[in-house]
């Protein structure tokens, strides 16, 4: 899934999505980037649209919000689109005392492993120019980057982005990335961070 601060360029060529980009940038609205079982998605602005002679286009998408899905609905003359109510999903503190100290503990850890991961196929240049811009992240901001980042199952995935706790989402990432240690180079669920 898209996360927020993510960015996708879409190829649109039917008529419904032609139909929904218009009424986006029309209406400075926002389109929704989710899986129809789920009611959580990635609120996206349309950045970049480049229109083509056979009334195609190519954009640019960017994530700016996870949000809720609270209802879904097809207007008439939408051309199959679904519309929907949303509201920000943010992430909440737990409240416990410790929780930013083990917030900061799961992102080192995160950035630890990955580190051994990504050093069983780069340089150790390689692998200190890659981890220089995720160590200037907040454990929050490394938790969304690695939903878009790691190779896991695609509902894996959107179940960390419904998690509003950091400190979850955390050890379910570093969890797999602990799993993909034990397993052969060609499995590693880090492998498309290059």
């Amino acid at each position: 899934p898209l996360v927020p601060g993510g960015k996708f360029v879409f190829n649109i060529f039917e008529p419904r999505y032609k139909h929904m980009i218009k009424m986006c940038v029309d209406h400075s609205a926002h389109l929704v980037l989710a899986c129809p079982a789920t009611s959580v998605g990635t609120a996206c602005r349309v950045v970049a649209a480049q229109l083509r002679r056979d009334g195609s286009s190519m954009i640019e998408v960017v994530g700016e919000a996870r949000v809720n899905i609270h209802s879904r609905s097809m207007l008439p003359r939408s051309f199959g689109l679904t519309f929907g109510r949303c509201s920000v999903l943010h992430d909440v503190k737990s409240g416990e005392e410790g929780e930013e100290a083990e917030e900061d503990t799961l992102r080192s850890l995160a950035l630890e492993t990955l580190t051994q991961l990504l050093s069983r196929r780069l340089t150790e240049e390689a692998v200190t120019n890659r981890l220089q811009a995720l160590k200037k992240m907040t454990p929050q901001q490394l938790s969304m980057w690695l939903i878009a980042a790691l190779r896991a199952e695609h509902g894996e995935r959107h179940r960390w982005l419904a998690m509003t706790h950091v400190v979850q989402r955390l050890r379910a990432q570093i969890h797999v990335l602990r799993v993909g240690l034990r397993q052969p180079e060609s499995q590693d669920p880090a492998e498309t961070i290059t």
